[in-house]
């Protein structure tokens, strides 16, 4: 169910315009989804490995940034996991690097995580249930994880990583962490987090494209 505080048209045209799964998903041209790539062998032979993926969704989602902020400020969220690996089987990827976004950590490890464990590889990261008490806004938008210190932060990581088989810690992005997530320490004070990647020697997964920092007053809020 949508709330029937927003408007009614916004649901109907976004589930016309989009829809996850559903192919030509997202406004996509048809060669993005059936075109010469499926000859590739790696596509063929199954051995395509996707960097980024999240399983929950808003259950509608917008043609553009401006019309999906609407959506995501409804806090309504749908696990897209089946769906996604669905779409991985057809289009020839093996694996997916899955980072939780939106709903917590302990529901993707509960839910998508523990669903297919040959498919995805787990990435450590927030929101968590701890991190999205503390929050004063959505846990998915800047501004959730303010209270925590980067002692704190270094040990939910660490957790996630050694007890719950992590392979990664994602996503980051750009100045992100100290501007907008943790905006009361400077880069030198994450320290504890630079030594616990350093000590796992574990990848940090970068989020390219619009820098998270100005994302929520450039992109959605116009």
């Amino acid at each position: 169910m949508m709330d029937s505080s927003k408007p009614a048209e916004i649901e109907s045209s976004n589930q016309q315009r989009w829809g996850m799964g559903i192919d030509p998903g997202q406004n996509l041209p048809p060669e993005a989804t059936d075109g010469p790539w499926r000859n590739l062998r790696a596509v063929k032979e199954k051995k395509v490995f996707d960097v980024h993926v999240h399983s929950y969704e808003t259950p509608a989602q917008g043609n553009t940034y401006k019309e999906a902020g609407p959506m995501h400020e409804i806090h309504q969220w749908k696990d897209f996991t089946d769906e996604m690996i669905a779409s991985m089987d057809r289009h020839g990827i093996a694996q997916c690097a899955l980072i939780p976004a939106f709903v917590t950590y302990e529901t993707v490890l509960e839910t998508s995580f523990k669903a297919y464990p040959d498919r995805i590889v787990r990435a450590a990261g927030l929101p968590t249930e701890s991190t999205k008490a503390k929050s004063s806004g959505g846990a998915h938008l800047p501004g959730a994880e303010a209270a925590l210190t980067p002692t704190e932060l270094a040990a939910i990581l660490k957790k996630q990583l050694v007890e719950d088989g992590c392979k990664f810690v994602g996503e980051s992005a750009g100045n992100a962490i100290p501007r907008t997530l943790m905006p009361k320490y400077s880069l030198r004070e994450l320290k504890p987090v630079i030594d616990l990647v350093l000590e796992y020697d574990v990848p940090v997964q970068f989020h390219t494209e619009i820098e998270a920092s100005g994302f929520v007053d450039r992109v959605w809020k116009k």
